[in-house]
């Protein structure tokens, strides 16, 4: 059985917690980047998990139809909130 000493030497280094800079983004930033992706054959679903985006506003922008059920400007600045926290 090793020693208490040697059991630390062989433990991994302890790293320090990544910090990762969370902005608003702007709907009209990721559009392109949506279609783009779509482009690439990339399903709706996969868009929404990589852009961390919500199914309904991905959807209305692959629809072209920015306020045919929902005014998706306004929906995804909500949303934009919650991700980051922000919300009130």
């Amino acid at each position: 059985m090793p020693t208490p000493k040697a059991a630390a030497a062989v433990q991994a280094p302890a790293k320090a917690p990544v910090k990762v800079e969370k902005s608003v983004r702007l709907l009209q930033d990721l559009v392109p980047e949506i279609r783009r992706m779509r482009d690439e054959g990339h399903t709706v679903p996969l868009i929404c998990e990589e852009l961390d985006m919500t199914y309904d506003v991905v959807n209305q922008i692959m629809q072209q139809s920015y306020k045919m059920t929902m005014n998706t400007v306004e929906v995804f600045e909500r949303q934009e909130k919650r991700r980051l926290g922000l919300d009130d």
